[in-house]
C-alpha cells in the first residue's frame, strides 16, 4: 500500500505542486481582497460602495473587448509548445481594447456633462488604463501553458500584496472617495502586465512556431464568452439601475463569499486545463476522478455556509452589511450544485472545439440574461439569487448532454 502511495505520488508530483501553488496564490489573494474590502466598507458608505463596484461592474462587462478568449488559445497553444503564438496575439488583443476605452470615456463624458456626477472622473480614468490592465494578459497564459505555477505564485502574489496594501492605504487617509482605491486597482495590474509582456517579447524567439488557428479560435470564442460576461454582470447593473447603489453593495456582500467558494473549482480546473489540453478523449475514470472533487468539495461548501459563513460576513462587513448573511448562503449552495460542471466546462474549454465552447457559453447565458432580466427588476436582491440557482442547475444539465454525446 506504501509503495502503490510512494507511487502515485512521484507520479503526480508536478501536478499536486501546481494544485498546492494555484492553490496558495488563491489563498493569497483572497486573503488581501478580504483586507480591502473590509477597509472600503468602513471608509465609504454604502452608496459609494455601490458605485465603486458599478464602476468595476462596467469596465468587467467591456473586457470582451479585449479579446479574453486568447488567453486560454494561447495558453493551449503553449502546452502544445508553439509559444509563438503570444506575439500574434497582442495586437488584435489590445486594438480592441482600445474600443473599450472609448465607451468608458463616454460613459465619463455623459456622467460630467448630464448628470454633472463625480463618477465622470473614475470613468476617465478607468478609460485610460482599461487597456493595458486588460488586454496584455496573455503573459500569465504562457506561464500557464508551461504549468510555471511556481512563478506565477510569486508574480501574483507580489503584486496583489502591493495591490492591498496601496488600496488600504489611500482608503485610510483619503477616507469617502472611491478615485483613489480605483486608481490602484487598474494601475497595478496595468504595470505588471507592461513589464512582463515586455519581458516574453524578449525571451520567445521572432521564429517561435505559431498555431494560428488558435487566434481566429481565441477571437471566435471571446465572441461566445463575451455573452457569459455580460451575463455575470447584468444582475449588478439591473440592481444598481432599478434600486440602488447600496442595494448594490448588499449584493456585493452576498456574492462575495460565493465568488470565494467557487474559486476553489477554478483553481482545480486551471491547474488541470494544460493536462486536459493532451488529453484526448473523456473517459470514465476521468469523470469518476471529477465526481469524487466536486461531492467532496459542495459537501465542503454546504457545511461553511450554515456554520461558518454568518461569523465571516459580521466580522468582514459588520452590521450595517448583517441582511446579506442570508443571500450569500443562497448563493454559496448554487455554488455547490454547479461544480462538477465547472471542471467539465474546463475539459471542453482545453480543446479546440469552438462548436461544443459556443453551444455551451451561449447556451448558458441566455439563460442566465433571460432569468435576470425577469427576476431582478421585480425582486432585487432575492430575483438575482433565483436567477443564479436557474443557471446553476441549467449548467450541469447542458455539460452533462455535451459531455456524454460529445466526448463519450
Amino acid at each position: 500500500m506504501n509503495f502503490v502511495s510512494r507511487d502515485f505520488l512521484q507520479k503526480h508530483k508536478s501536478l499536486l505542486q501546481n494544485t498546492v501553488f494555484v492553490f496558495a496564490l488563491n489563498a493569497l489573494q483572497r486573503i488581501f481582497g478580504l483586507a480591502t474590502v473590509y477597509v472600503l466598507v468602513r471608509t465609504l458608505n454604502q452608496d459609494q460602495f455601490g458605485d465603486y463596484q458599478f464602476i468595476l461592474s462596467i469596465v468587467g462587462v467591456l473586457t470582451i473587448f479585449s479579446l479574453p478568449g486568447l488567453n486560454n488559445a494561447v495558453m493551449q497553444s503553449t502546452a502544445r509548445g508553439m509559444e509563438g503564438t503570444f506575439r500574434l496575439s497582442l495586437m488584435p488583443s489590445f486594438l480592441s481594447s482600445l474600443i473599450g476605452s472609448l465607451i468608458l470615456f463616454g460613459i465619463g463624458t455623459w456622467h460630467l456633462l448630464i448628470t454633472h456626477s463625480d463618477l465622470s472622473l473614475a470613468f476617465y480614468v478607468a478609460s485610460i488604463l482599461f487597456p493595458f490592465a486588460h488586454s496584455l494578459k496573455r503573459w500569465k497564459a504562457v506561464k500557464t501553458g508551461k504549468e510555471k505555477f511556481s512563478s506565477l505564485f510569486l508574480i501574483e502574489g507580489v503584486f496583489a500584496l502591493l495591490s492591498a496594501l496601496l488600496v488600504i492605504g489611500v482608503s485610510l487617509f483619503i477616507p469617502g472617495a472611491i478615485i483613489w482605491p480605483l486608481l490602484v486597482v487598474l494601475t497595478v495590474p496595468s504595470v505588471q502586465n507592461l513589464f512582463f509582456t515586455h519581458y516574453l517579447l524578449k525571451k520567445i524567439d521572432c521564429n517561435a512556431p505559431t498555431e494560428e488557428k488558435s487566434i481566429s479560435y481565441g477571437i471566435k470564442t471571446t465572441f461566445y464568452s463575451s455573452m457569459d460576461i455580460i451575463a455575470n454582470h447584468l444582475d449588478k447593473l439591473l440592481i444598481y439601475t432599478f434600486f440602488s447603489p447600496a442595494s448594490l453593495a448588499i449584493y456585493f456582500a452576498a456574492e462575495r463569499m460565493s465568488e470565494l467558494t467557487k474559486s476553489i473549482g477554478q483553481n482545480l480546473a486551471a491547474v488541470l486545463a494544460p493536462r486536459f489540453a493532451k488529453t484526448e478523449s473523456y473517459t470514465d475514470r476521468l469523470d469518476r476522478i471529477l465526481n469524487f472533487f466536486s461531492i467532496g468539495l459542495g459537501a465542503s461548501i454546504i457545511i461553511f455556509a450554515f456554520t461558518v459563513l454568518p461569523w465571516i460576513m459580521n466580522i468582514l462587513f459588520g452590521e450595517n452589511y448583517i441582511e446579506a448573511t442570508p443571500y450569500a448562503q443562497a448563493l454559496l449552495c448554487t455554488v455547490a450544485i454547479g461544480n462538477h460542471a465547472s471542471l467539465r466546462n474546463r475539459f471542453v474549454n482545453s480543446k479546440l472545439d469552438e462548436k461544443s465552447n459556443r453551444d455551451i457559453t451561449i447556451s448558458m447565458s441566455l439563460i442566465r440574461i433571460f432569468a435576470s432580466a425577469v427576476f431582478v427588476p421585480i425582486f432585487g436582491i432575492l430575483g438575482a439569487v433565483v436567477a443564479t440557482l436557474i443557471y446553476r442547475i441549467s449548467t450541469v444539465v447542458i455539460m452533462h448532454y455535451i459531455i456524454k454525446t460529445r466526448y463519450k
